[in-house]
C-alpha cells in the first residue's frame, strides 16, 4: 500500500497504519510512503498503483 503524508499528519500516523494492518489476520501488506521510491521508478509505480492520503485512512 502506498501512502502520501497530507500536510499536518504525524509520521506517528503511518507507523500505527502499518501497525494496524500487520495486526489482521492474513493481511500481507507493505505500507510504504510513496516520497520512499526511488525517483527513476516512482512515475511508474504511482502510475500502476493508487496512492492513499494517511487522512483519508483514518
Amino acid at each position: 500500500m502506498l501512502v502520501e503524508f497530507c500536510s499536518g499528519e504525524d509520521p506517528f500516523d503511518f507507523f500505527g497504519l502499518s501497525q494496524y494492518l500487520e495486526e489482521k489476520p492474513g493481511s500481507g501488506v507493505d505500507v510504504v510512503p510513496a516520497a520512499a521510491l526511488r525517483p527513476e521508478i516512482r512515475g511508474r509505480v504511482t502510475e500502476q498503483h493508487k496512492v492513499f492520503p494517511l487522512r483519508f485512512i483514518f
